[in-house]
């Protein structure tokens, strides 16, 4: 095939011409089809070619419909064979002409089978043009990136009930180029938001879903820089209860993952409302219940450690977020207009790296009351001053030394002696004159000497225990420091009912057990 006299008959524009570019077309297709290097690019020179190739694709009228198909089937092979080719594409006006293919083919029955399959194939061209010239894309279609995204937006509509989903795929990442390039104001954010929620929520189709978040990464990245907060809490409105069900869901790779925190990051730190929302739709829950999932596994694959990277870094981020809350000027706690965002996902600072660590620690611990109390903490460490006396009454008068300004008071007793617990009741008494407001807490230390004790005298101290416990309106700890048996857990309690978290350990209310008991108590 001499390339000059197939170019030659490309050219053509007369009637005789025309009946002979079918047969042209399907040669050129079925070369530049067989062909799997650049090589045959230097026989047919695509700065000619593909002008030529644009040009039998804008006619208005064609004598055989197979005619543009065709011409947009060489294009694809042109571009496959080198990528940078788009932007020769784009200046023969590809762009638009694709644009206007998709068009017709949504024209609902009376569209035509023709009219499909050009779609079909100007869809994977316009997705190989937007990946490198979305921009340019967006420039050459008449009335601009608010068209563009319009007429991707209603081909997206149409495609799950005429095409199949690669090329609801290739038509998402088109959309995904144009939308990365273009103004915040011509995104069609209020239209685009539920119709990649739509797509995200499909796990069914996973790579249908990974190009749905990367639209939706997309978009959400282009209102951010433009600081377009109204509409970050539209899409917020839509997308967040989805993306916080789908962190629980499986998914096909790492990387839909790293996009779906990606994006929550962005809508959380648009507006004090969202984070606010997303918390209250519960978010913390399912970051860490992820973590946990992420880091404990028995062998976890690169692909999981790369997740619980993504997952640290994003529940260190959100903490920082959250550590930014200005305190209320008035009475009520924290409203959600008090978070005030402050970070970066991206950031890498010491309090981010502090608490990424505190959360790491705590999901190898399997401690999953930890990892919620951190985020809710906002990532910040809790520093325990602890003053502590003896019990022999020569320490009495240091009483008011270590009982002012405390937040908590631990009344310390010996399980296995049970006239320490009676001694308590002075100590919490003189305790109480010194300050009215502090939290008391009864533990039972010696635990390891408590369970060789006969049933019915663990029974007894048990419940007298209990006795004095709802007398003082105290949790009850029964533990043990030689064998680490509730100590961690005392502490947990404390943070629990100082910060009224609403999360815990669990309860142990059986005799002879490591006695733990809080909630039950109403305090």
């Amino acid at each position: 095939m001499d390339p000059s006299v197939l170019l030659a008959g490309l050219q053509r524009m007369d009637d005789e011409g025309v009946m002979f570019q079918v047969e042209l077309l399907e040669q050129l297709c079925s070369v530049l089809a067989m062909s799997e290097s650049r090589d045959m690019l230097a026989v047919f020179e695509p700065s000619q070619f593909v002008p030529a190739l644009g040009a039998i694709m804008g006619r208005e009228s064609h004598v055989f419909p197979e005619t543009p198909v065709l011409a947009c089937r060489a294009v694809k092979h042109f571009i496959s064979l080198d990528p940078r080719l788009s932007r020769v594409a784009v200046r023969a006006n590809l762009g638009t002409l694709c644009l206007s293919a998709l068009a017709l083919s949504a024209g609902g029955d009376g569209a035509t089978e023709e009219a499909g399959d050009l779609a079909e194939c100007a869809i994977k061209v316009l997705e190989m043009l937007c990946k490198r010239e979305g921009r340019q894309v967006a420039r050459g279609v008449p009335g601009g990136a608010h068209v563009a995204v319009g007429q991707l937006l209603g081909f997206i509509e149409v495609c799950d009930a005429i095409y199949p989903p690669d090329v609801t795929e290739s038509a998402l990442m088109a959309l995904r180029g144009v939308l990365s390039s273009c103004p915040a104001s011509e995104t069609h954010a209020h239209e685009a938001a539920p119709v990649l929620c739509r797509l995200i929520g499909d796990t069914d189709r996973p790579k249908l879903q990974y190009a749905a978040l990367q639209g939706m990464a997309s978009l959400t990245s282009v209102l951010s820089i433009a600081r377009e907060t109204a509409a970050l809490e539209l899409i917020a409105a839509d997308v967040s209860s989805e993306l916080i069900g789908a962190l629980g869901a499986p998914r096909a790779s790492p990387a839909a993952l790293s996009l779906e925190l990606l994006v929550l990051w962005r809508l959380c730190s648009a507006s004090p409302a969202v984070l606010h929302g997303c918390l209250k739709r519960g978010l913390a829950g399912a970051l860490a219940g992820l973590l946990r999932e992420s880091c404990t596994g028995a062998s976890p694959s690169k692909g999981v450690e790369a997740s619980a990277t993504e997952l640290l870094r994003f529940a260190s981020a959100l903490a920082s977020l959250l550590g930014a809350v200005t305190p209320a000027a008035g009475p009520g706690g924290r409203r959600a207009e008090e978070y005030l965002p402050q970070s970066s996902y991206a950031a890498n600072a010491e309090g981010d790296a502090d608490a990424a660590e505190l959360l790491r620690e705590a999901i190898k611990r399997d401690d999953l009351a930890s990892v919620c109390a951190l985020i809710d903490l906002g990532g910040q460490p809790v520093t325990f001053s602890i003053w502590d006396i003896g019990g022999h009454p020569n320490f009495t008068s240091m009483l008011p030394m270590v009982c002012n300004d405390a937040a908590v008071l631990l009344f310390v007793f010996d399980l296995s002696r049970r006239s320490t617990l009676d001694n308590v009741r002075a100590w919490y008494t003189q305790a109480r004159s010194h300050n009215k407001n502090a939290i008391p807490i009864l533990v039972g230390t010696k635990y390891d000497l408590f369970v060789s004790l006969p049933a019915e005298e663990q029974d007894e101290i048990t419940s007298r225990a209990r006795q004095y416990a709802r007398a003082m309106k105290a949790p009850l700890v029964f533990c043990s420091p030689c064998y680490s048996v509730n100590v961690i857990n005392t502490f947990k309690v404390i943070l629990v009912v100082l910060f009224e978290l609403g999360r815990g350990v669990q309860e142990v209310t059986t005799v002879g057990r490591p006695i733990l008991e809080f909630a039950s108590l109403q305090i």
